[in-house]
C-alpha cells in the first residue's frame, strides 16, 4: 500500500520549485511582466489540474488501491515544479527593473 500513496499526485501547494535554467537578464521590465502574467495563468491551469489528479488519485485508491489521477496522465507535479521556477526567476529579475 506504501508504493500506492506514493505514486499518489502531490497537492500543488507541496510542490517545490526547480530553479530554471531560463535567463531573464537580456528580457525588458515589460516583456518580464508580460511574461510573468503568462506563466501565473499556465500554473493556474495546471494547478487546476493536478488538484483534479489528487482528487481521482485519492477517490481511486480507496476504491481500488490505485491511483487514478496519476495514471489517466493527470499528475503535473513537473511542469508545476519547472513553472514555479520560471516564475521565481522573473521575479527575481523584475527586482532590477
Amino acid at each position: 500500500m506504501l508504493t500506492m500513496t506514493a505514486a499518489c499526485a502531490q497537492p500543488p501547494e507541496s510542490i517545490a520549485s526547480v530553479p530554471s535554467q531560463e535567463r531573464f537578464a537580456q528580457v525588458s521590465c515589460h516583456r518580464l511582466g508580460l511574461l510573468k502574467t503568462q506563466k501565473q495563468a499556465e500554473l493556474l491551469a495546471l494547478e487546476d489540474k493536478q488538484r483534479a489528479a489528487v482528487v481521482a488519485d485519492a477517490a481511486g485508491v480507496a476504491l481500488f488501491f490505485i491511483p487514478l489521477g496519476s495514471l489517466a496522465g493527470g499528475d503535473e507535479a513537473s511542469a508545476i515544479a519547472v513553472l514555479k521556477g520560471q516564475i521565481e526567476a522573473i521575479n527575481n529579475q523584475l527586482l532590477n527593473c
